[in-house]
């Protein structure tokens, strides 16, 4: 193919630069590039012979360095043109440069995956922190009120039974679930809101959430998905 047959064309003007001040002549001459004309790799090759020879005028103060820059700027924008269409590969420096935007983007990548695991493992370990925070404030009631203490028990006894039943029973969204009794009404009263299926829990809004945990005199949670937690552990749902 020759030099001149590349079908994509500029998209922006490229005028001849000013003349050096120094009157030396820019080797060879360079012409203007007009936008919608046929890319040219020849063009290329005028642009940086161009920017070379300012380069080694500026050597011995022929050339300044304005003058070497604005051949540098020219040089550069003729070859995005050409790269950006697919004439030609990226120049050597900005295919290493591409190369380094894709290796610090995989690193942002897999800093953010691990950023997220660590995430998940600290919500579960302030869940874990949250349960047993729970159980430290019940064991320190029953120290202090053995009478309340006796009660506490016996009804922890039967809502961990009820929670036993639903943690072998309850194995799909649609299976039933059985309430945890009132820690002072018992299984005669339950809360406004109740999930009967664990799609119900999944699908709560949080005005009901909120409903259930009051209920039971549990914390409400940060967000939605704590209070989902909060009434799926409640109810010793291990899905």
């Amino acid at each position: 193919m020759a030099l001149n047959d590349i079908a994509n064309t500029y998209t922006a003007d490229y005028p001849i630069l000013d003349p050096l001040a120094s009157g030396l002549d820019d080797l060879p001459p360079v012409e203007p590039i007009v936008a919608g004309t046929p890319l040219n790799t020849k063009d290329i090759l005028d642009a940086e012979l161009q920017m070379k020879t300012r380069a080694h005028y500026h050597k011995t103060n022929h050339a300044t360095d304005a003058e070497v820059a604005a051949a540098k700027k020219r040089q550069f924008q003729i070859e995005m043109e050409h790269a950006a269409s697919g004439a030609i590969g990226l120049p050597t420096w900005a295919a290493g440069l591409q190369e380094s935007v894709q290796n610090l983007t995989q690193t942002v990548d897999d800093l953010n995956r691990t950023v997220a695991t660590m995430d998940q493992r600290l919500e579960r370990q302030e869940e874990k922190l949250d349960n047993l925070n729970r159980t430290v404030g019940a064991l320190t009631r029953d120290v202090n009120d053995p009478v309340h203490g006796l009660k506490a028990i016996s009804y922890g006894l039967k809502a961990q039974d009820v929670r036993n039943i639903n943690r072998s029973s309850v194995r799909t969204n649609s299976d039933p679930i059985k309430p945890i009794p009132h820690p002072t009404e018992g299984s005669d009263v339950e809360p406004r809101w109740m999930p009967r299926t664990y799609t119900d829990i999944l699908q709560c809004t949080a005005r009901n959430a909120d409903v259930y945990l009051d209920f039971y005199n549990i914390d409400r949670g940060r967000t939605l998905a704590d209070k989902r937690v909060e009434i799926r552990q409640h109810l010793g749902i291990t899905i």
